[in-house]
């Protein structure tokens, strides 16, 4: 492995079994080049070309197949050939040190099977590594031939001193892709060797290969040949490649000529040699074009009716994903018979307290089947009330209700705040355990907040001398407006909430709920701090549209958990609409996180328009955090005046973020919540996040500071970020820090001071 500390090496590329056409073939084939970019996190990429030297990314250089197997989750050097049952089978490297690989099968190169580990080393508990496996179809025995390059220390002494290790290609067969031979070894010539390719050339078989030496240098690519596949390959022929050093190929016959392209790796950039004979070799490195970033891949002939298919998934990129028509609450046999809150007690007074008239109100509808809870018009003051299954609590027009401004009217329950399970007030209006129930009305409810805000800053005042920034959010136990929590098929429409103590409608651990219509102003009686819009917390199914927030933290917010509780809790926020929104003041008007233990994937937000926000696009989390933020699609945006139209922050807040007990205080006798927030990940590993596969286009922002701020982490690069029609009006261009695999396309960005985006610690970064 000492070679990887020294040079930038993505080892192997397959090559894939050519299928040439015959005379009676009408039309001329495609060219499918399979790839990966950067280390393999965002798996499967493909190229197309109709004459083997000019190629084109498919579906704008996103992925086709994320990588979901082994400890690493890799997908490097995917290998893939049409076996003899028609189907496409791929193998790939799944890490640098695993003693395994990955291998899938496809009908289409677009829908894939389950992704499975094929541990063909395990029988070498030594060998350091699997990579760069390959397929090849022994037609002559009747089976798939998978081979691949392992370090077995120890194994040949006479090149491991060279500073090579000891590199070899091994073997397996199948006939199935369920039951696989012993490993054997393949080729060894008495020298270091990765990156073999077989192909069958008349009745030879011809292995292209990598010459690994160091000492003297080789780094080329050679020829070997054989009476049959699975072994008695010859001394290797001189190189065919150039004064560079090539790995990575991949041959493909088109017409009478062969073609071998390779990775010349130091250079970073793909050539080319051709030859009608295997053995005279010429170099057309400077015809062909490859899409930038591309590494090491196979190449592969297909029809022109599957190349078609394949063009068709970018036209899907623009489309709402086949998921986003299922969100949102279906509710079904609510009762329209009215239950008046002011049969029960409950008196138009602000004055009056009116909670327990409400409960009774509430919960005799829901006895005799559920039905419609209503108000006389006026004022009515109340504390927590609880809705019920079949419940509708309609808010009319004419209808205020005022949050009381007593904690005692509030009583402590079992819940989740901030991304830990703790006890914490009620909030003002509650759906916890329930089903087929709903708010709705076109009235108002003011939370009249105030008394949250004075307590949270007159407690910031005192913890933060004391090095108790990371807890006065949880200890200042401030009440939310709306909770649904635990409860299912649940609508909240076209209210208007006012001044929320905490956050205004939190959606927890639960599934198809609506929010639609609502507006949120929670700046009038001045700027309350955490008052978030909306936030789905570890929820699933949500559909969020048609309405407009004003607050003083984050507009639109996916949460899922936060460090030690929140990876025990393990439960992902997914499958969300949020579109035709709008969000005034805000920390962000879309935000994913800071809590991301538990995963956030499966977003569309579209048609949103956010004045003043301090971001438009606002995914953070922490070191201690972990978790994934994937496949999130951000689409049709209008942005004024906002701080940063995108950031990206894996160390986000660290002041609030980690939690270390001062001196002076008893692990022992501090409050549960203390130590929940204490506890520790272990291996600490599991709380680095990832965030990836996230799809932005169509973005108009004007007046704006900066454009992006982007900061990954060195364990965690943001990878695979794809921008497309951009136009960007702001003062400053920004930075983007340890990230990979990112692409921007139709970019029109004016920045006042000129200067470029900053970019550090990146690679295959296309940002035009």
């Amino acid at each position: 492995m000492q070679i990887l500390s020294r040079f930038i090496v993505v080892v192997g590329a397959c090559f894939f079994l050519s299928h040439e056409l015959t005379a009676q073939q009408k039309e001329s084939p495609a060219y499918v080049f399979s790839y990966f970019k950067g280390n393999g996190e965002d798996g499967l990429h493909l190229a197309y070309s109709s004459d083997g030297l000019n190629w084109s990314s498919l579906k704008k250089d996103s992925s086709f197949l994320k990588p979901t197997v082994a400890k690493d989750k890799l997908m490097r050097d995917p290998c893939i050939i049409r076996g003899k049952d028609g189907l496409f089978h791929m193998v790939w490297t799944v890490s640098w040190k695993d003693r395994g690989i990955g291998y899938a099968s496809s009908k289409d190169l677009i829908h894939w099977s389950e992704q499975v580990f094929v541990p063909v080393m395990e029988k070498e508990p030594t060998a350091k590594n699997c990579w760069a496996p390959e397929i090849f179809y022994d037609d002559a025995k009747k089976e798939y031939l998978i081979y691949l390059a392992t370090t077995i220390p120890g194994r040949f002494p006479e090149t491991e001193n060279l500073g090579d290790n000891n590199h070899r290609i091994y073997y397996v067969t199948t006939k199935d892709f369920k039951s696989f031979s012993d490993t054997k070894l393949l080729y060894d010539q008495g020298f270091n060797v990765i990156d073999a390719t077989i192909q069958k050339a008349g009745k030879q078989y011809v292995m292209i290969l990598k010459d690994e030496t160091l000492k003297p240098v080789q780094k080329n690519l050679r020829v070997a040949f054989s009476n049959q596949a699975s072994g008695g390959y010859g001394k290797p022929s001189a190189p065919i490649t150039g004064n560079y050093w090539a790995e990575g190929p991949t041959a493909l016959k088109i017409g009478n000529e062969w073609v071998v392209y390779f990775d010349k790796y130091r250079d970073h950039k793909y050539g080319a040699v051709k030859s009608k004979d295997l053995i005279n070799w010429t170099d057309i490195s400077d015809s062909v074009h490859f899409p930038k970033g591309l590494r090491h891949g196979t190449v592969l002939a297909i029809s022109q009716a599957e190349l078609e298919l394949l063009k068709k998934e970018e036209a899907k990129l623009d489309a709402d994903p086949a998921w986003a028509s299922k969100v949102g609450a279906n509710l079904t046999g609510l009762k329209k018979n009215n239950y008046w809150v002011n049969d029960y007690g409950a008196k138009a007074d602000s004055n009056f307290l009116s909670t327990s008239s409400i409960q009774k109100a509430i919960d005799a509808c829901a006895q005799k089947g559920g039905g419609v809870v209503a108000f006389k018009p006026g004022v009515y003051q109340t504390g927590s009330i609880f809705l019920k299954t079949g419940v509708t609590l309609n808010i009319d027009n004419n209808v205020l209700i005022l949050g009381s401004t007593d904690f005692k009217d509030y009583p402590e329950i079992d819940t989740r705040i901030a991304g830990i399970e703790m006890k914490w007030p009620a909030a003002l209006i509650n759906i916890i355990g329930q089903k087929n129930a709903q708010i709705t009305g076109k009235g108002i409810v003011n939370a009249r907040g105030k008394f949250c805000w004075d307590k949270y800053w007159a407690m910031r005042k005192e913890y933060e001398p004391k090095g108790l920034r990371w807890i006065v959010d949880y200890d200042a136990k401030r009440v939310r407006t709306i909770l649904v929590q635990n409860s299912e098929n649940i609508a909240v429409s076209n209210i208007t909430l006012k001044n929320a103590g905490f956050w205004t409608v939190q959606l927890l651990y639960s599934t198809k709920i609506t929010v639609d219509g609502i507006v949120v102003k929670n700046n009038e009686d001045g700027k309350g701090p955490s008052t978030d819009g909306i936030d789905v917390d570890s929820s699933t199914w949500v559909l969020i549209q048609n309405c407009d927030i004003d607050c003083n933290d984050d507009d639109f917010c996916l949460k899922s958990g936060r460090d030690w509780d929140g990876l025990r809790v393990n439960k992902p926020t997914e499958y969300v609409v949020i579109q035709n929104c709008i969000a005034r003041k805000g920390g962000g008007l879309l935000t994913l996180g800071s809590e991301t233990s538990g995963s956030i994937r499966h977003v569309l937000a579209k048609n949103l328009q956010g004045f003043g926000t301090g971001n438009g696009l606002h995914i953070k989390s922490a070191v201690t955090r972990g978790g994934i933020v994937e496949d999130i699609w951000f689409k049709d945006i209008q942005l004024d005046s906002v701080g940063n139209v995108f950031q990206f922050n894996m160390n986000w807040n660290p002041s609030y973020s980690y939690s270390a007990l001062p001196a002076g205080y008893d692990p022992a006798t501090v409050p549960a919540h203390w130590k929940t927030l204490l506890q520790k990940n272990e291996p600490a590993s599991l709380g680095i996040p990832v965030f990836r596969d996230i799809h932005v286009s169509n973005v108009v922002a004007k007046h704006s500071r900066k454009f992006v701020t982007a900061t990954g982490l060195k364990e965690s690069a943001l990878s695979g970020f794809y921008f497309d029609k951009l136009q960007i009006e702001v003062a400053t261009a920004g930075e983007i820090r340890f990230a990979g695999n990112w692409i921007m396309s139709n970019l029109k960005m004016v920045a006042a001071d000129k200067k470029p985006i900053l970019v550090e610690n990146a690679q295959n970064m296309k940002l035009e």
